[in-house]
Parts: structure tokens; sequence; C-alpha cells
């Protein structure tokens, strides 16, 4: 996977992907926050869910910047054996997400089967904020697909 998406596991390597993956929809800040939770010994990632543009990631640019700046992001929340087995928290604000319009089965199972296959990543807990019954049908799918993954 590294090799695919020239990921050179360099601190300059991180620094250029991950500015790259928060600033690649800059209009709507759908990364808000990234932090260490002392109670848990996990990490808890803050998104707008309506900041997310599917637009942007179907181009190669787009989609190559969110993949390298999302395995960064999950490499950090994976800093060592308490984070991997305490899981991560995710805070997701729903409002604005358009289920429709930002849904692409190709590019879910892209970065699927790139990330959350190479990775012991596990979910602790997600909130979701203002959710519409489709997006919670999304979320159940994802958490089963990660069930199916983590078997393996």
């Amino acid at each position: 996977m590294r090799q695919e998406w020239d990921i050179r596991n360099t601190s300059e390597d991180a620094c250029d992907r991950l500015k790259k993956y928060t600033r690649m929809m800059p209009e709507k800040h759908f990364c808000l926050s990234f932090s260490y939770n002392d109670l848990t010994g996990g990490y808890i990632l803050v998104e707008d869910t309506g900041g997310y543009d599917i637009q942007v990631l179907n181009t190669e640019h787009g989609l190559r910047s969110f993949i390298t700046g999302l395995y960064y992001v999950i490499q950090a929340m994976n800093a060592d054996f308490l984070s991997i087995r305490m899981g991560v928290s995710v805070v997701l604000e729903c409002a604005g997400f358009d289920i429709v319009a930002n849904m692409n089965n190709k590019i879910s199972k892209t970065i699927c089967d790139n990330l959350y296959c190479n990775y012991p990543f596990a979910i602790h807990e997600e909130a979701d904020w203002t959710a519409s019954t489709c997006s919670q049908i999304h979320k159940q799918q994802l958490k089963d697909s990660s069930r199916e993954f983590n078997k393996v």
C-alpha cells in the first residue's frame, strides 16, 4: 500500500500529506479536531461531514491526498498498543451531509481496501449529531465492513 501511494513514512512526508488532507476541502473544514483522550487512552477525531465533498475525491490528486492524509491520521491514532486496544472515538456532525450526492461505492471500497485492511483499526465509540436515517444506514454498513476487515 505504501508503495502504491508513494508514502515515505518520514516526518516531512507526514507533514506535507496532512496539510494537503486538512486543506483539500478548505471552505468547509471537514476535519475539525484530533486529540488524545487521557481518560480512555485513545484518540478523538471530530469531523463535519457536511463539509465532505465527494467531487474532490473523484480526481486522482484528491483521492491520493485523502488516502495518504488519512493514512497518517490513522497511524497517529494507533501510536501505541494502548491506543490500538482502546480504539478511536469519532464525533461526526452530519447536518448538511447529502448521502446521495456524497456516496460512491468505488471510492469507499478503495479507502477501505487500502486503509482499514492494513491497520488494527477499531472504533471505540461514535457519536453522530443531526444524522439522517440514510447516514445511520451508511454508518451501520461501515461498522459491518469494519467487523469483517478486523476478523482477518
